[in-house]
């Protein structure tokens, strides 16, 4: 799913969070900021892509461990893309990147 980041930050969406805490693991998060996309190029559109897992069992949700990427500081949508595809080559091929 892609949105806006502000769910992750403001307080009145505290029992969204804490709802999805209590029901879903975080797979992956790419925190994308602002510009993530061509068409928008509005620094107030300041977007998150994440994948959540259903997860009922308790431990297991709270055990998982998800991939997180930071790609705010990027000028425009091509370079978040190139940063984002080439920590993700990275990262499958074993090694360290600095957005992990």
């Amino acid at each position: 799913m892609v949105t806006q980041q502000s769910f992750m930050f403001i307080s009145s969406y505290e029992p969204l969070r804490a709802h999805v805490h209590n029901t879903a693991a975080v797979e992956t998060m790419a925190h994308l900021g602002p510009k993530a996309f061509p068409s928008v190029t509005s620094e107030k559109v300041n977007t998150t892509a994440f994948v959540f897992q259903k997860q009922p069992e308790d431990r297991t949700r709270l055990e998982q461990v998800g991939i997180y990427f930071r790609i705010v500081k990027e000028p425009s949508a091509e370079s978040k893309q190139h940063v984002f595809e080439t920590a993700l080559a990275a990262m499958r091929a074993g090694q360290e990147n600095p957005l992990l």
